[in-house]
């Protein structure tokens, strides 16, 4: 059978962008007329022509036919709405799983300020040392923006807002609070070391290294110790023993991959390199990995890295990763 490929369409659809809309009344009407007009269909009253009833009355063979090709639209215009693409040669959308979305990153390191707000954006499989006016060290993760004063004074607490993925070493300052906000998840710290993660759609994470943090989301709030993460979730903040190794890798340059499932890794390594990664393959993407490689690497020698463990099939197809 010859190989079907996602338009860019069918991804958009895929990765969560909305569908479009039903056809409303008017729209059904139209379609209505255009068809009834193809196939001479009237509908005259007996009381405009004059004639008697029997002599406008269907011919039992043609209501017949009239049902069917009334079907026949009727079906059409369902399945036109319900199902993507148009095209039967296709694939449907929903036979793939997304991953990873791509975004539109930014091609190099972007710094603007306005009004006295900065904002810095990383593109992908590049990082970003950023030093705050307090002192505050951040390192910024591919794909990610920070967003924080110029300056601190006069500020009751310090507070940055965080897109994406970033480790923060924060300067010790007892009477102003350092406070982290990223996908609707708060960070309190006072002086400490961690890792904040907030991609997309995903559940925002923290992953504390050393000293205390009060993670606060919908209302509820949970202290952490060092080699803990705590992960949003639809039940609250849920707390988990970490592997520092594999939260930092990226700081050392390394995909590090312990007993990872595979559509984990392949999360990872879309947001590193922003390419949207799908997959028909839900069972065997579920199969755990020990991976370790160099993020310096290019995505195609990954991606052959990765098939070499022969737990799925991987390649690129334009711009984006295909699991087969």
């Amino acid at each position: 059978m010859m190989k079907q490929e996602l338009t860019d369409e069918q991804l958009s659809i895929l990765c969560g962008e909305a569908l479009t809309e039903k056809p409303n009344q008017e729209e059904t009407q139209e379609e209505w007329n255009r068809f009834a007009q193809r196939h001479h269909i009237m509908d005259v009253p007996t009381s405009q022509t004059g004639g008697s009833m029997e002599q406008h009355r269907t011919n039992p063979s043609r209501i017949r036919t009239l049902v069917i090709a009334i079907g026949t639209v009727a079906a059409a215009m369902l399945l036109g709405w319900f199902l993507w693409p148009s095209s039967p040669s296709a694939p449907a959308a929903e036979d793939y799983f997304c991953f990873y979305k791509a975004t539109n990153a930014p091609s190099q390191v972007k710094e603007t300020i306005n009004n006295g707000t900065c904002r810095v954006e990383t593109p992908p499989a590049t990082i970003k040392c950023v030093t705050l006016a307090d002192g505050t060290q951040v390192t910024l993760s591919a794909n990610s923006a920070l967003v924080y004063p110029v300056t601190f004074d006069g500020k009751p607490s310090r507070e940055v807002e965080l897109e994406g993925e970033a480790h923060f070493k924060v300067t010790h300052d007892a009477h102003h609070p350092f406070e982290v906000k990223a996908g609707g998840m708060s960070t309190q710290v006072l002086g400490t070391s961690f890792v904040v993660k907030a991609y997309q759609a995903e559940k925002p994470m923290v992953s504390l290294i050393e000293g205390r943090v009060k993670v606060t989301a919908d209302d509820t709030s949970i202290e952490l110790q060092p080699g803990q993460t705590g992960k949003v979730g639809n039940d609250g903040i849920v707390v988990a023993k970490t592997n520092i190794a594999e939260v930092t890798d990226w700081m050392n340059g390394d995909f590090v991959m312990d007993d990872t499932p595979l559509a984990t890794a392949l999360e990872t390594i879309g947001i590193w390199y922003n390419k949207t990664v799908v997959s028909k393959q839900r069972d065997r993407t579920a199969k755990r990995i020990h991976f370790r490689f160099s993020r310096s690497a290019s995505i195609e020698e990954v991606v052959e890295a990765l098939n070499e463990l022969h737990i799925a099939k991987l390649k690129m197809e334009k711009n984006r990763i295909e699991v087969e």
